[in-house]
């Protein structure tokens, strides 16, 4: 390979010498000289020191000195002295640069004055006597203005007046762009340096380049790779031959990938050596820090260096990190922290009779057994400390407390003990969330956080995906707290016996206790807040990870994706006003636009006559509609009857595309430079096209300085992750298909791809484009393009090069996937494989099955005896590049399900829409009775989305509603739940009834804390009770600033049926309506209010339950009025008793059963328990039964049905009392009695 490139640019050394300075320095500021010849273009000039014609007089009105100024000027060059040749080529070379940079040429004119000003002693004839030129004393010429002399009349004739005049000249790039466009436009030097580097662009832009690895750095990073999880260790020799691919030859992954497969498959995929990627950047930091840890600490004395050199990963390095500080300040002892003052006080001392060390308590703990016996002091703890007591800790116990410290700072220093009890801390730590005062306002249902909102001990393991993420989310904004813990006291008992003396003495036990305490010390004070901050940072870089990974895989499904050739894309507004486009579009490019009326108009005949001349005439392979709104259906529909009138294009397909990258490509800046003069709707027409043509390409065009890629909805949480990281991974997608399909760089839609080629990057790619235009051969990538070795090995096997449209003796191997290192074994095969001598390469072309016959185990085992390496893939790789050259292998087109369309048009998620969720909903209708009664049975709604809903009577409310139209107005907002998705006709079923809105809850994390959230729910209706001395400001007769004790205490002198209207104990947005049922007996009704002005006033919508009233008389009208009639009725019923409980109707039963044994016996009372229902018992044999009737505004609920009368309810009943007893009453049903019922011989 080599030889190769030695070959090509031996053949291309004057070539070769149309490198720029561009290329090999980074550019500099540079002046430019522009010429006052009279063919040259005219610029601004700037006058410097000159005064105006005020100034002269007011000179002369004060001095008597009359001095005009001159009519005319001559600018005056500035001559640069004593400058070199290599000034001269310094200045040269940045005009080469900046002519590069700008595409600018200067005349001949231009460089002559400019050699001039380099060489003083050319002078030129146009500077003359007439150009008001004196020579001072060392015969220098200077020029002399009326400011001159009017400022030597003022000051006298010392002043020096040879001034040097600035000549006027063009800005450079440094001057005209901010650095932080410099940037984006890659032009500072460390992107010259970039691009004339020969390592492959991705290489050098990542935070630690990738680089020569040290004598045996290889294996170590192997081993280390799979002691990080990621691998297991059968693989560690084949990672470590990538590891030699990437950092020892420069070669990129999309190259290992297609041309190395020997040296990663079966055991590696192409995600796994990206993973590789990742994990030897890490190494490389982790290497690096280590190293300067060595560096720092080296001329520290006394220090023990062994667990930095034993470190295996951060953990390790950040565990002897910490040791090393502090075994650092305990030798030079010059803080003025806490420890450093307890050591100057000589506690030290005390600290080291507590019986081990640091080291020897790790080992114990690493070991979990008692590897070294605890010494023993034999003097107590506290008569021992007497001896430090000191000025600054006076008492014993002082000294003790300080000393317990000491010992467990230097404890909580130990990598032996940190990397124990961390993996206890991680393997046993719990999570317990809790929300805020904030979070219970907040966090409803819609919040991503409403399953976790209440968590108590969550193992940590068991957090998945991106929860975490979530919670911290949550936590950031104050909604939650994250609290973790650990058995903090469990933990302590099973580790005690390992800082423990077993012995029954007073001295010992005293010892021991001390020792406890320095533990629990230890673990609550110091190791626990470290390893809580580290286990964040992890939890949430695990989240993160996933997040990312879930936005690359929604890429990758969008671009895997193969083209279609023709494409006829329609783009369209819901602005009815606004004109439609139709755009066609093939090989990324625009052929021609229709522009329409609205498509969305009914009258489109003339529409329809154009669509069908547009398509008879460009013969599109598919029409798509962007999916705007739910119109397109419609369109789609229309389309497709007009494509079916056309004879010859019945196959044509008509497909919904989603308009998203249309959207965001439509209103980016490369829009706007690519299509100035275009409307919106033209360009996103455009980009629906062209993403047919190519959704590689067209993504692609989003890959810019700007990152309009990320504009792209791929995930609900990808704006909380680091954008860098996003972007990194989202670029990798492009790098693995670019790479996979191969890019044509003579071909206007492969542009943008450029970059994503195996050893290039965008720097690379641009300085290519520039110079290969068009791109004859693959050779040309040197000669003309000026690739280095490196770069051209990564990317010449993915560059097409069209072979059909070039000459003769082109190389057709340029026209596969081949790579030219292969080129001699591509030669060997045909020739093997070939009949005749001359043409082999053409030939096999012509009649690839002719390698079919050869036998490339054999060729590869030959191959492998000469010394020329495993090559079994390559061979076959080869073949099948005869027989499909540049084959894309992405998947075919398919159209989009009934779950896609769905998200499509209505830009909606399976996360943000589904079963359960509460939403508003705005009334435009009703849905009547098919029997032609005239009965609305159901209200149409539409949702904010613009869904269409439908509410089925049955599930407006809990109870029965007769008339819907009376309950429910046109205009009305309902907050209503989805109990129904009906994707594919684009409607939903919801519910209003009190139930659903009430006890319908998303699920649950397995670990929610439901007895913490019916606790906090208890305290906020406590806090939120109103007081009786708080005064509501309601005219109305009915109303009482009272409480509704007090307002029963008036009803007892009241009628039945009578009405007080007071303020609710629930909060202020409550009103509670007290009547009078039965003497002693009254029903509180919950009223809610909406609408309030202010605390004081009345609502303007009043609310019972989901029935909404205009004012306190509609509803003691329709509410209140109707019950009390009803229950009035059933009091006067002849059966009618006074019991009040179960117990005393039984008695009454069981009497009147004894008069009369033939019988059932039944009596109806008022049940005291629940105002508002009756009991209705009776004997039907020998034991006694008791059923609830509750009394409602439509009549009487009795068995989930509804009855109008008194008569119709018990001539129902004692039809069907044998009947099952329904076991909870959900709902009421009316019944129609036509006729009174025949009374049974028994009643």
């Amino acid at each position: 390979m080599s030889a190769f490139i030695l070959r090509e640019t031996d053949e291309s050394d004057d070539e070769m010498d149309y490198v720029t300075t561009a290329d090999r320095k980074p550019l500099k500021k540079c002046k430019i000289i522009e010429s006052d010849d009279e063919n040259d273009v005219k610029r601004k000039r700037k006058r410097v020191d000159h005064l105006d014609e005020e100034d002269y007089d007011l000179i002369e009105e004060n001095l008597g000195i009359k001095n005009h100024p001159r009519k005319k000027f001559k600018r005056l060059r500035r001559i640069e002295e004593n400058e070199n040749d290599e000034e001269e080529q310094r200045i040269i070379d940045k005009r080469t640069i900046e002519n590069d940079l700008f595409d600018t040429t200067f005349d001949d004119h231009e460089i002559q004055v400019e050699n001039r000003q380099m060489n003083p002693s050319e002078s030129d004839d146009e500077y003359s006597d007439d150009d008001n030129f004196i020579v001072d004393d060392e015969n220098r010429p200077i020029k002399t203005t009326p400011m001159n002399n009017a400022l030597r009349d003022l000051f006298g004739d010392d002043l020096d007046d040879r001034r040097e005049f600035d000549i006027e000249r063009s800005k450079t790039i440094f001057e005209v762009y901010e650095p932080i466009e410099l940037e984006k436009m890659h032009l500072t030097d460390k992107d010259i340096e970039i691009r004339s580097t020969d390592v492959p662009e991705r290489f050098q832009l990542r935070d630690i380049p990738v680089s020569r690895p040290e004598v045996g750095e290889l294996e170590e990073e192997a081993e280390w790779i799979c002691e990080m999880g990621y691998f297991p260790r059968i693989v560690e020799e084949k990672i470590k031959g990538v590891l030699d691919l990437m950092r020892n030859q420069n070669l990129e992954i999309p190259f290992i990938v297609r041309y190395r497969k020997e040296f990663v498959e079966p055991e590696l995929k192409t995600s796994d050596l990206w993973r590789i990627f990742q994990l030897d950047e890490r190494f490389c930091q982790f290497r690096k820090r280590k190293s300067n840890l060595l560096q720092i600490f080296k001329n520290a004395p006394n220090l023990n260096f062994n667990y930095l050199k034993w470190a295996r990963n951060f953990d390790d390095l950040n565990d002897a990190h910490a040791e090393l500080i502090l075994n650092n300040r305990e030798v030079k002892n010059r803080k003025n922290d806490y420890y450093s003052l307890i050591l100057r006080t000589g506690i030290g001392d005390l600290a080291d009779k507590f019986g081990l060390t640091a080291r020897q308590l790790g080992e114990n703990l690493r070991d979990n057994y008692t590897r070294h016996e605890i010494g023993q002091c034999l003097v107590e703890p506290l008569k021992l400390s007497r001896n430090y007591i000191n000025d600054k800790f006076t008492s014993s116990v002082d000294v003790l407390k300080a000393a317990r410290f000491i010992v467990a700072t230097r404890l909580a220093h130990e990598p032996l003990i940190r990397q124990s009890v961390r993996a206890s801390y991680l393997d046993r730590v719990t999570l317990t969330v809790k929300p805020t005062k904030k979070g219970l306002k907040e966090i409803d249902e819609s919040n991503p956080c409403f399953s976790m909102k209440y968590l108590k001990n969550k193992p940590v393991k068991s957090l998945v995906s991106e929860q975490f993420l979530i919670l911290d989310l949550a936590e950031r904004e104050k909604l939650i707290s994250i609290i973790f813990n650990i058995d903090n006291r469990t933990y302590l008992n099973e580790i005690k016996h390992l800082y423990h003396r077993d012995e029954f003495s007073r001295n010992v036990h005293a010892w021991n206790d001390q020792r406890f305490e320095i533990l629990e010390l230890m673990l609550s004070k110091f190791l626990f807040p470290i390893f809580e901050k580290e286990l964040r940072s992890k939890l949430l870089t695990e989240a993160s990870e996933c997040v990312i990974s879930n936005c690359a895989t929604r890429l990758r499904n969008w671009l895997n994706v193969a083209p279609f050739g023709v494409v006829m894309s329609i783009a369209y507004s819901v602005d009815i006003d606004t004109a439609t486009y139709c755009a066609l579009c093939a090989d990324g490019e625009m052929l021609d636009f229709l522009k329409l009326p609205n498509i969305l108009k009914s009258s489109n005949n003339n529409s329809e006559i154009l669509l069908k001349e547009f398509i008879e005439s460009k013969k599109p392979d598919v029409v798509v509609i962007g999916a705007e709104s739910r119109e397109a259906l419609g369109i789609i529909g229309n389309i497709r009857r007009i494509v079916g009138e056309l004879k010859d294009f019945r196959s044509i397909p008509v497909e919904l595309v989603d308009n998203e990258l249309s959207h965001v490509y439509a209103n980016s800046k490369s829009s706007e430079n690519d299509f100035r003069e275009y409307p919106l709707l033209l360009r996103q027409a455009i980009s629906l096209g062209r993403r047919f043509n190519d959704p590689l390409s067209e993504f692609s065009r989003l890959c810019n300085s700007d990152e309009d890629i990320l504009c792209l909805k791929f995930h609900p949480l990808q704006n909380s992750i680091p954008k860098d990281q996003l972007l990194r991974a989202l670029y990798v997608e492009f790098v693995n298909l670019t790479n996979s399909v191969g890019v044509d760089l003579n071909k206007p839609i492969s542009s943008n791809l450029v970059q994503f080629v195996s050893g290039l990057g965008s720097r690379k790619a641009a300085s290519l484009l520039k110079a290969v235009n068009p791109l004859q051969n693959r050779s040309e990538l040197v000669t003309v393009g000026h690739l280095g070795p490196n770069v051209f090995i990564n990317c010449a096997g993915f560059i097409k090069i069209d072979t059909k449209l070039n000459d003769d003796d082109i190389d057709l191997l340029d026209g596969t996937r081949i790579h030219p290192e292969s080129y001699d074994l591509a030669r060997k095969m045909a020739a093997d494989a070939s009949d005749c001598d001359e043409y082999v390469i053409e030939e096999v072309f012509d009649h690839p099955e002719k390698l079919d016959y050869l036998d490339l185990d054999d060729f590869a085992a030959e191959l492998v005896r000469q010394g020329f390496g495993k090559k079994e893939s390559t061979l076959y790789d080869i073949r099948t590049e005869f027989n499909h050259p540049f084959k894309d292998c992405r998947n075919s087109y398919q159209s989009p399900s009934v779950l896609e369309k769905f998200e499509m048009l209505t830009k909606e998620t399976p996360v943000t829409f589904y079963v359960g969720k509460m939403t508003t909903a705005k009334v435009f209708g009703f849905a009547y009775d098919r029997n032609g009664r005239n009965r609305a049975t159901a209200v149409k709604l539409r949702l904010e989305n613009g869904l269409f809903g439908l509410l089925a009577i049955r599930n407006v409310s809990d109870q029965f509603v007769f008339n819907l139209e009376e309950r429910i107005r046109v205009g009305m907002t309902l907050e209503c739940r989805i109990i129904k998705i009906d994707m594919e006709n684009f409607r939903v079923d919801l519910s209003t009834k009190s139930s659903d809105l009430r006890n319908w809850r998303p699920l649950r994390d397995d670990f929610y804390d439901r007895y913490a959230e019916k606790d906090d729910r208890m305290r906020e209706e406590k806090k939120n009770i109103v007081r009786t001395s708080f005064n509501r400001v309601i005219a109305h007769p009915s109303f009482h600033n009272i409480s509704c004790q007090e307002a029963e205490k008036l009803l007892l002198t009241q009628r039945q049926g009578d009405v007080i209207i007071c303020p609710s104990s629930k909060s202020a947005d409550h009103l509670s309506i007290v009547w009078k049922v039965f003497n002693g007996i009254n029903q509180c009704i919950d009223v809610r209010e909406e609408g309030k002005i202010n605390v004081c006033s009345l609502g303007r919508s009043l609310w019972i339950d989901n029935e909404e009233f205009e004012d306190l008389d509609e509803i003691i009208a329709r509410y209140v009025r109707p019950m009390a009639a009803f229950a009035r009725d059933l009091i006067g019923f002849k059966y009618f008793r006074n019991g009040g409980s179960r117990e005393i109707m039984e008695k009454f039963v069981i009497d009147e059963k004894k008069k009369f044994p033939a019988r059932i016996p039944y009596f109806v009372s008022i049940y005291k328990e629940f105002p508002g229902k009756f009991i209705l018992s009776y004997l039907p044999r020998i034991e006694c039964r008791h059923e609830f009737v509750s009394v409602t505004p439509n009549g009487y609920c009795f068995r989930n049905r509804v009855f109008r009368s008194v008569n119709a309810l018990f001539c129902w009943f004692k039809e069907h009392f044998r009947d099952p007893i329904p076991s909870v009453e959900s709902r009421c049903n009316p019944v129609s009695i036509s006729r009174r019922a025949k009374t049974r011989r028994e009643w």
